[in-house]
């Protein structure tokens, strides 16, 4: 137990030491109803884009998204962001689960939002971040999903 806090403690002041840590490029992972990677990089102190390659029922999808960041809680090293862009793939909007049928396999083109918090640790290069990304598909099927909240772990790659 004491470890445990220990660790807490340390991170925790990382975070408060490395208040003025934005980093610049980032990839990782991110998990939730959609799994993929993920690909950030800053273009000024405000905005951003990331880029996705992730995977839900029977599909392959790549997505863009246009970010801006703005300091939250008073700190540099927390940011709350928010952005649109779109997303291209195919998948089998009849057939969510079980094995890939291709036969059914059609493409898709839709529009996707995203709003979240990203912490930037700043003593271990890594970033994390919790959003909501919700999307639209518009062409050769038409569905909404909403429940696309989401968990990044990213490596920083290049700092400011």
């Amino acid at each position: 137990m004491k470890k445990v806090i220990l660790i807490c403690t340390l991170v925790f002041m990382a975070g408060r030491a490395s208040a003025n840590m934005i980093y610049k490029t980032g990839a990782g992972v991110r998990v939730g109803p959609s799994n993929g990677i993920t690909w950030k990089t800053r273009l000024n102190d405000v905005s951003g884009i990331e880029l996705l390659l992730f995977s839900r029922y029977t599909g392959f999808f790549l997505g863009g998204l246009y970010e801006f960041h703005q300091s939250a809680f008073g700190t540099e090293s927390v940011a709350f962001y928010y952005g649109v862009g779109a997303h291209a793939g195919v998948w089998d909007g009849n057939r969510r689960y079980g094995p890939v049928d291709w036969n059914e396999i059609s493409p898709s083109v839709g529009f996707d939002g995203i709003i979240g918090l990203e912490w930037a640790i700043g003593v271990i290069p890594f970033a994390v971040s919790l959003d909501w990304k919700p999307l639209v598909h518009v062409y050769s099927t038409t569905a909404f999903w909403v429940d696309e909240i989401g968990f990044s772990v990213r490596y920083v790659i290049a700092s400011d």
